[in-house]
């Protein structure tokens, strides 16, 4: 059964910031990834973080975390929760619930309204604390019944009311936390399976969902347990390939926000659901993301030495085998530079295009490191260097009667970049460096202005010897 329509009385007018320019939002990568990733551990404890980059020799583009939950003001006023993070470079992504777990609330009331500055001092605490840029994955597993703000699976007629709730509950929420904090982005995010808070799949895509204008990522919650890989990905309904499906066909990227391996064991050795040390796990759910890279707004690894999982990579290592493979997929490789030299000419990935008015040098060619480079003396002239990797180098001369010359990268704003030198020389030289880009491809655009240094004398030209990639 589905409920299409929303209460009678809620008046609703936020959107999402993603949901506004209608291409979903996908986390900054700062590991040089092709997709940003990150890890749970437990406590607010920035060292264990650092520590998980440093098991896996790659940067964390994200942590995850929890705020208490059980009282209002454990989750909406300051706290460590937040603080910790303050200044880190790190995309925050927080497991925010949609009421307290203990304290006197309910998902009808939130859906009316009734809990609205409670949400904008919410939005107060994570801006003052610098952190409004997070994410917030706002009652999680929404479709399960484990969660105060999850279904009654005791009573699943009661499901579709559930999920209108929901819904209303989570368009209450945004549209009071943008009033005052406009840049946090919201995760709807399920837990993968038909659970027995919103058991039918129609339901909570068709009723629970709060629509796009609410939305900035569609995020599926996943363990290696319950169900083999195949089905864990296939299946129609409630594999990651279909939500993936769904995520794009709302204009969203896909979070992962929680996946991991599952003990075959519980502490009391009694059986548990799940499949142990499976490295084939691992590299099936990186093939995963890697494959669907543009899609993916992020993932984290739910790294929980505790009961409920015992699947920790890392301090301790519960998995040693899984541990092994994620380091290996995960880890940063040694940086390979490529050298693309004046001659590779050409439109294609690896050379580099010339407009009109470059010349080849003559008598000084020497300088260069393969004997050749080329110069341009006419304003305005370009040399475009198509290139996959994470960083440029443009080396050339260093001349008293350089000018000035521009690099745009990927067509963002252009940097001034200075040759100038009062002697020429003897070889050629580093005169740009990239920031660390997103691991892929990318176009770089050398423009000659002919606006100069005080200095400089005498001509006006720039030089291009080669471009080293890594």
């Amino acid at each position: 059964m589905a409920i299409a329509t929303m209460t009678a009385g809620v008046s609703l007018g936020s959107t999402s910031p993603a949901a506004a320019e209608g291409d979903g939002y996908k986390v900054p990568s700062r590991s040089g990834a092709a997709w940003a990733s990150g890890v749970f551990v437990l406590g607010y404890d920035l060292p264990r973080f650092a520590a998980f980059g440093d098991y896996r020799q790659r940067p964390l583009d994200v942590v995850s975390t929890f705020p208490p939950r059980a009282n209002w003001d454990d989750f909406i006023q300051p706290g460590p929760a937040y603080s910790t993070f303050t200044g880190q470079p790190y995309t925050v992504v927080f497991g925010m619930p949609a009421i307290p777990e203990v304290e006197d609330a309910s998902m009808a009331q939130c859906a009316a309204g009734e809990y609205h500055d409670k949400w904008t001092t919410f939005g107060h605490t994570l801006t003052d604390a610098g952190l409004g840029s997070s994410i917030i994955r706002l009652g999680w597993e929404m479709n399960g019944s484990w969660f105060r703000w999850g279904g009654d699976k005791a009573h699943p007629e009661d499901a579709p009311r559930h999920a209108l709730e929901y819904k209303n509950c989570f368009r209450q929420v945004v549209t009071a936390v943008h009033e005052v904090a406009p840049d946090l982005k919201f995760d709807w995010n399920v837990n993968r399976g038909q659970s027995d808070g919103i058991p039918d799949t129609s339901d909570l895509q068709n009723v629970a969902y709060p629509g796009d204008a609410y939305v900035d990522i569609i995020g599926v919650d996943t363990y290696d347990s319950w169900v083999d890989w195949n089905w864990a990905i296939n299946d129609p309904e409630q594999g990651l390939n279909a939500w993936l499906t769904f995520a794009k066909k709302h204009g969203k990227k896909l979070s992962v926000p929680e996946w991991g391996l599952y003990t075959t064991t519980f502490d009391d050795g009694t059986p548990a659901p799940g499949h142990g040390d499976q490295p084939g796990y691992i590299q099936h759910m990186y093939d995963f993301f890697k494959d669907n890279a543009a899609d993916i707004a992020y993932e984290a690894y739910f790294s929980n030495p505790g009961n409920d999982g015992r699947n920790s990579l890392s301090d301790p290592v519960q998995m040693p085998m899984s541990s092994a493979k994620y380091q290996e997929l995960y880890k940063k490789p040694s940086l390979v530079t490529t050298s693309i030299q004046d001659t590779a000419r050409g439109s294609g990935d690896g050379q580099v295009q010339f407009s009109a008015g470059w010349g080849q040098c003559t008598t000084t060619c020497g300088r260069a490191s393969d004997g050749s480079y080329v110069w341009t003396a006419t304003p305005g002239s370009t040399a475009t260097v198509r290139f996959t990797g994470s960083r440029l180098r443009w080396f050339g001369m260093k001349e008293p009667f350089s000018v000035i010359a521009t690099v745009a990268i990927d067509g963002r704003a252009a940097v001034d970049v200075d040759p100038y030198a009062a002697t020429a020389s003897a070889s050629s030289q580093q005169l740009y460096v990239s920031p660390t880009l997103s691991q892929g491809a990318h176009t770089a655009v050398i423009t000659m202005t002919n606006r100069r240094n005080p200095a400089s004398t005498g001509g006006s030209s720039i030089t291009f010897d080669r471009a080293d990639v890594d």
